[in-house]
């Protein structure tokens, strides 16, 4: 059976990337935990669960790792950055309740990267 894709909107050269990060909206208290698909220069592929309502317009706070929380030691850097969510879709990859989620980094202002913490702090987390 076809699939249907939503229609390409990025002009840049798309990067597999795989790995967890965050969508953080400070003002909602909530973070949502989410598999980073693919990414260009300019934004990144998501895919996040249903029933949060990411929905298009909307601006989120992209992390290396939930509030409160330090990233694993060996990754060495904590990373947050600007996004705004361009387009919300259901996923049709596969089978499962997932949310295809296109977000465009927010160019007002650079990603910031701090120092993780101190293994000592991170293992008092686990």
């Amino acid at each position: 059976m076809a699939q249907l894709l939503p229609p390409e909107r990025r002009r840049e050269i798309r990067r597999e990337t795989i790995g967890s990060l965050w969508l953080v909206d400070s003002h909602a208290g909530t973070a949502i935990r989410c598999a980073c698909i693919d990414r260009s220069d300019h934004g990144m592929r998501l895919r996040a669960p249903l029933g949060y309502g990411i929905c298009s317009g909307q601006q989120y706070e992209l992390c290396s790792h939930p509030p409160g929380q330090f990233p694993a030691p060996s990754l060495g850097l904590a990373l947050r950055r600007g996004v705004a969510v361009v387009r919300a879709d259901i996923s049709l990859e596969d089978e499962s309740d997932q949310l295809d989620v296109g977000v465009l980094f927010d160019g007002s202002r650079e990603a910031r990267v701090t120092p993780a913490a101190p293994r000592q702090a991170a293992a008092a987390l686990v």
